[in-house]
């Protein structure tokens, strides 16, 4: 990289390439198509560009600033308001670069200017548009150590979600003063083993979470470090969990304490409480229109819940004997038998409660509602509270904190994010709205597979 000045004086930085290097050539090419599709302020833009001749060269907008890596190392660690809105300026830049069809590839320090009108992007060098091929041979990894995404270190595909976690890594060394896996080639097999710096504040140790699709977004990041949404920080609705596996004191069933915030943030439960409860109210309001249905399926959620924390463990005892992960939890509760047979037989137990709690609830209001003329309503009212004990001793009764984690692992991974959270709530008030104005009009309920009028 250059630093020139045309005939007005301005200065401009200009970039050559090696034209014997078919491979360097098309990178610039995608570099500068990629900077041309983008219009941001703390993005460079593209003043010129020659790619046909023996010497091809790009220049770009000077940025006049040091990098954000020269910055740290000479003055040290950012305090938390300047990380917070480094992360602001960045995640706006970034989520600007991926609405283009743009990974950048190599999001590091030494790739941040800190300009007179803030932080600037730069080096979109390895830049690739998502439709593009990879231009990295087999077996080895573009990028720079320490900030390269896991699963781009095991030979997937960079995509916006491993730029994600590079911008983490990134706001981590702002926050530090240093590389939260370390440098070099140990930074690989740091990552891969999860073994972040333990100083890493907590909000950025569960953004570098292994698992992509529970990373949070960029601008879901930076209002963490700003503390806007400290209920995100806990990870109950907002934002993705982090990690595929909680950890759990076998003997008593309660969270191990975890003083560490990198323990924490490998080992935190992702909550979806708003998410389940609202189709815990769907499953009892689908019990008003066919109760042994819905029945059905609540056994059957518990059963995959239980399915879902038995593999997590399995995930988890995995990571800490190998430093690697196995996969998604909920893909791992399927690939052995092991984990949901041993599902159905812990369930079994809390059905037979469940049921039979359920129908001492329904035969005992039965008892009073027979031979009232608002039959249908009290009887849709004696169902409701049946179905509500019968979800509650599935939840709490025998084992029931294995059915409930098991539930929050299962509903992260389906709503790994704000939208998907919105729509599976959605979803659960269709539910109730539909079920509860079908038995509020006085409609039979369905007994399938009893006779019409069920047990009565």
């Amino acid at each position: 990289m250059y630093l020139v000045t045309d005939e007005g004086g301005a200065q401009a930085a200009l970039k050559l390439v090696d034209t014997a290097n078919a491979t360097a050539r098309l990178r610039l090419a995608r570099e500068v198509a990629a900077l041309q599709s983008l219009r941001h302020p703390h993005v460079p833009r593209v003043l010129d560009a020659e790619l046909d001749d023996a010497e091809a060269f790009v220049v770009f907008e000077f940025i006049d600033g040091p990098s954000l890596s020269h910055m740290v190392r000479s003055r040290g660690a950012l305090p938390p308001e300047h990380v917070a809105h480094l992360a602001e300026v960045l995640a706006d830049a970034l989520e600007t670069v991926h609405a283009a069809g743009v990974v950048h590839r190599d999001v590091t320090p030494a790739n941040v200017l800190l300009g007179p009108h803030g932080p600037v992007l730069i080096d979109f060098g390895i830049a690739h548009t998502q439709e593009d091929d990879r231009l990295t041979r087999t077996g080895l990894v573009s990028g720079t150590a320490g900030y390269v995404a896991p699963e781009v270190i095991d030979g997937a595909d960079p995509s916006p979600a491993s730029d994600n976690w590079a911008l983490a890594a990134t706001l981590a060394f702002a926050a530090t003063g240093a590389a939260p896996f370390g440098t070099g080639m140990g930074a690989l097999s740091a990552t891969l083993a999860g073994e972040v710096r333990p100083d890493v504040p907590l909000a950025l140790a569960r953004a570098l979470t292994a698992a992509p699709q529970f990373r949070p977004r960029p601008r879901e990041l930076a209002r963490l470090l700003a503390g806007a949404d400290e209920t995100a920080v806990l990870g109950l609705d907002e934002v993705a969990p982090t990690l595929v596996a909680p950890v759990w004191d076998d003997e008593d069933e309660e969270f191990e304490e975890l003083e560490e915030p990198a323990e924490l943030a490998e080992r935190v439960l992702p909550k979806r409480r708003a998410v389940l409860a609202l189709w815990g109210v769907a499953l009892v309001a689908l019990a008003t229109v066919a109760p042994l249905i819905a029945g059905a399926l609540a056994i059957g959620a518990a059963v995959v819940a239980r399915a879902v924390e038995s593999a997590a463990r399995a995930v988890w005892r995995s990571r800490e004997r190998r430093g690697v992960d196995q996969g998604g939890v909920v893909a791992q509760a399927f690939a052995s038998p092991w984990h949901v047979g041993r599902a159905l037989v812990l369930t079994l137990p809390s059905a037979v409660l469940a049921g039979g709690g359920s129908f001492l609830v329904a035969w005992l209001a039965s008892s009073f509602y027979r031979m009232s003329p608002d039959f249908r309503l009290w009887q849709a009212l004696a169902l409701t509270a049946a179905a509500t004990v019968a979800v509650v001793l599935l939840a709490w009764g025998p084992r029931g904190a294995e059915a409930r984690r098991g539930a929050h692992l299962v509903a992260a991974a389906v709503a790994p994010n704000r939208e998907w959270t919105l729509g599976w709530a959605l979803a659960a008030m269709v539910v109730m709205v539909t079920c509860f104005g079908i038995s509020l009009a006085g409609i039979d309920p369905l007994w399938w597979p009893l006779g019409p009028n069920g047990p009565y």
